[in-house]
């Protein structure tokens, strides 16, 4: 089976869609997917499952950088990130604070003390390079 490439300007329907919605501008498109996310455990370093993401590296408790499998085009990415809640786990906190083209650094904390967790996750929407 060969590999190859496709290139579109607009993605249509063969109007089996109702409505006025039958195409979208496939610039549209590249600029509003997501570019990366991860799922991984906090408390082993290890990735349940990712999508351009090659590595992430425990920095310190708390603090995780996950690397870039394709660079961003520019450190001004948006990040989301969200974990499942831990019995334990009070006034927690998850966010994204340091971002670089070819990574991200995420920090959890509880009560204001960093703090690693089982089930973390990321997203980062923006454009690669």
């Amino acid at each position: 089976m060969a590999n190859g490439t496709i290139a579109f300007d607009t993605l249509s329907t063969s109007g089996q869609i109702s409505g006025t919605a039958k195409s979208v501008d496939s610039d549209y498109l590249a600029s509003g997917i997501c570019t990366c996310w991860i799922h991984f455990n906090q408390d082993a370093a290890s990735i349940a499952d990712s999508f351009n993401v090659s590595s992430v590296e425990d920095s310190a408790t708390g603090h995780f950088y996950s690397t870039f499998s394709t660079n961003m085009g520019n450190a001004t990415y948006v990040g989301h990130v969200g974990f499942n809640p831990e019995a334990t786990l009070n006034h927690n906190t998850h966010y994204i604070d340091q971002r670089a083209t070819h990574r991200f650094r995420s920090t959890t904390a509880e009560n204001g003390a960093n703090r690693d967790i089982t089930s973390s996750s990321s997203s980062i929407h923006g454009d690669l390079t």
